[in-house]
């Protein structure tokens, strides 16, 4: 019998049915399968309280947050995910706020030395959307990717850039749907 895989899905978009949020969907649809899969979904947007790093340093040691807002039990998936979903549109060129706020709170995985402290090897699939300028989207997509690797020892399993023409044209197109099930089945099949 295969081992459960914990896959988290942090959705940063401020719409629920968004692209980044659909596609990340799809990647979850992808990776359920006929597997014993665990799947989180988190939805920063829906957080009622959240802020960013207060630069505290409490985290230091420990690798956990401590200060108490809504964002620590996504923060937890995290650290006990073996894939993560990370799910975003580009706003002016750059991820939304709501990834930002994310990213910020990560710092708290990283020890005095700037090293990771989660374990290496969780599987990273990275979904921007855009509207306007596929360059910075792609940019992006490839920085974060790049982040999670370096900085976390993530290993990359999959990255979709997608222009928002809504969700019906997104759903007609039906071929990048389609690869973001494949990318979801290739975490399952690991």
């Amino acid at each position: 019998m295969k081992n459960v895989c914990k896959i988290v899905a942090i959705l940063t978009s401020p719409r629920r049915d968004g692209t980044s949020s659909v596609l990340a969907d799809a990647v979850i649809d992808g990776a359920m399968g006929l597997s014993t899969n665990l799947i989180e979904i988190h939805s920063i947007n829906k957080l009622n309280f959240i802020k960013g790093c207060q630069d505290c340093g409490e985290c230091k040691d420990t690798g956990i947050c401590t200060y108490k807002d809504d964002i620590l039990p996504v923060l937890e998936s995290i650290r006990t995910a073996d894939a993560l979903i990370i799910a975003l549109p580009i706003y002016f060129g750059l991820p939304c706020a709501q990834y930002k706020i994310l990213e910020d709170r990560m710092f708290c995985f990283l020890d005095r030395d700037m090293e990771s402290m989660l374990p290496p090897g969780k599987r990273i699939v990275v979904i921007v959307s855009y509207k306007y300028d596929r360059d910075s989207a792609e940019a992006v997509a490839d920085r974060i990717e790049s982040d999670f690797i370096k900085t976390f020892k993530c290993v990359p399993f999959g990255k979709i850039v997608c222009k928002d023409n809504g969700i019906e044209e997104l759903r007609k197109e039906k071929t990048t749907i389609q690869e973001a099930m494949g990318i979801g089945f290739g975490i399952w099949k690991a």
